[in-house]
């Protein structure tokens, strides 16, 4: 170890101690003020936009359906300026064979463009929902 590292881990290790007392911050605050949060947001953990962070969302529970494939999770996703948008996440077994896995990875990835796009198209066109909620 040369004379430089040494000397650095030496510094951690006061600093880790107690002994470091040189200031490095400004210990200023660099987010906004908190926000109150939409009646769906879980608010907790996953919402930062509850403490103003100035890059933060609201975000739902996750939806979760366990399959016989797999787990699909969705979120609701709100950025401080209103934009909305839903998150998928799809965990799926794969086939062991490297060529199947990856043809089963394109497939599943075009399937969902697909089914996305129908939906979204349906709302575009119609003006209203492509699905109404139940009840």
């Amino acid at each position: 170890m040369n004379a430089r590292a040494w000397a650095a881990a030496r510094n951690l290790a006061a600093a880790l101690r107690g002994g470091h007392t040189e200031r490095t911050t400004t210990r200023r605050r660099w987010f906004g003020a908190a926000r109150a949060c939409p009646s769906w947001c879980a608010s907790d953990h996953r919402c930062t936009a509850q403490h103003g962070y100035s890059g933060g969302e609201h975000r739902s529970e996750p939806l979760v359906w366990r399959t016989d494939y797999g787990t699909l999770m969705a979120s609701r996703v709100e950025t401080l300026s209103r934009a909305g948008h839903v998150e998928l996440r799809l965990s799926v077994r794969l086939d062991s064979d490297d060529q199947v896995a990856a043809l089963q990875a394109r497939m599943l990835t075009a399937g969902v463009d697909l089914a996305a796009s129908a939906i979204l198209a349906a709302a575009k066109e119609t003006g209203r929902p492509a699905l109404r909620a139940a009840g």
